[in-house]
């Protein structure tokens, strides 16, 4: 898991150095000034929670790195998981550089495992990149007499759910279709409040949909007490604290290649986990003044800062890596997707 990691980092290097490359050539044609503008940030979902802070985090700080020092806005669109401000995005946004927008990381890949209708092309996004890349967890209350990840192939676990189509829902069905888990997914919760809630009642075995860094931030009580028994990794890479701990990552328990193949499409859009897009279709030099700005935020000392002192971490990835995600994921033969698709629904 250790080489994983440092394979994944020295990947993330070259395509951040490939990307300031692209940027500088583009630049130097660019003569667009944002001086006397507004800079609107769309968040896709309501004020408060994880994204719109990073929405509103980028807000504070972008407006110095591009030229003119822009006011910048924040304004929330949530609907059908971000699908509807991706629309907007793509349809309706203006496509200058003064619009851009984040929504939840699953948003990109609703098409594919859910079937969902969707009025943008993914791959086509003007992606500027992602300021975190978290790993979801399966995670046991301390009561539960469930103790592994192998313990899960063999005995019964309850997780809430906030709906059908949603990670909470999904991950666990993709679980229990691709490598034959027991968990059992109980729906009519309103999100991760209610069901951490329910699991401290007693009324939920634990969750498994929940990132590592989330848990930390959000019930710092639960983990500075042992609450929750961290199981298994969601995600293809797994958390350098976890991982130190010896907790397996869920590829670690794919034993044929389409199981890797189905696993790495389920779970990977967790590499994107705070993503921010442009329209597409930009004028020339455009997205690469955008992303050059992102990325110098990203690394500002000062958001930095912002983003530890207020308990959330920043992790910048930077947008070549999202597009090869994506083209890898929505270049997958049909017969995978279907595949795919019908083990997230959990109709498999």
């Amino acid at each position: 898991m250790a080489r994983r990691s440092h394979a994944l980092l020295c990947r993330i290097a070259a395509l951040a150095v490939a990307q300031v490359i692209c940027a500088t050539m583009a630049l130097a044609q660019e003569t667009w000034t944002y001086r006397g503008k507004t800079v609107t940030i769309f968040v896709a979902t309501s004020p408060g929670g994880g994204y719109d802070f990073y929405g509103r985090l980028l807000a504070r700080h972008i407006g110095k790195y591009l030229p003119g020092n822009p006011d910048i806005i924040v304004k929330n669109m949530p609907g059908a998981g971000g699908v509807v401000l991706a629309n907007y995005l793509a349809q309706r946004a203006a496509k200058d550089g003064t619009e851009i927008a984040t929504f939840e990381h699953g948003t990109a890949f609703a098409a594919l495992l859910n079937g969902t209708p969707i009025q943008f092309d993914p791959v086509k996004l003007g992606w500027l990149g992602s300021l975190d890349q978290f790993v979801p967890i399966v995670a046991v209350w301390h009561t539960v007499p469930i103790y592994s990840a192998d313990d899960l192939l063999t005995r019964p676990m309850t997780v809430g759910s906030s709906g059908a189509g949603s990670t909470t829902a999904g991950y666990p069905n993709s679980l229990n279709a691709i490598l034959g888990t027991k968990i059992k997914v109980i729906s009519g919760y309103a999100g991760s409040a209610e069901i951490n809630l329910a699991i401290e009642r007693g009324e939920l075995d634990g969750i498994a949909s929940w990132c590592w860094s989330c848990a930390k931030s959000e019930k710092s009580d639960w983990i500075s007490g042992n609450k929750p028994r961290v199981v298994l990794q969601l995600a293809p890479i797994g958390d350098p604290e976890l991982n130190r701990k010896g907790i397996p990552t869920v590829l670690d328990y794919a034993h044929t290649d389409e199981q890797r193949q189905m696993l790495n499409m389920v779970f990977a859009s967790v590499a994107m986990s705070r993503p921010f897009a442009a329209p597409p279709d930009l004028p020339p030099g455009r997205l690469e003044l955008l992303r050059s700005a992102f990325a110098k935020a990203a690394a500002d000392p000062d958001m930095i800062a912002d983003a530890v002192g207020k308990g959330f971490e920043l992790k910048y990835v930077p947008p070549l890596l999202i597009e090869n995600l994506l083209a890898k994921a929505y270049g997958a033969s049909d017969a995978l997707i279907r595949k795919v698709r019908a083990a997230y629904s959990g109709k498999q």
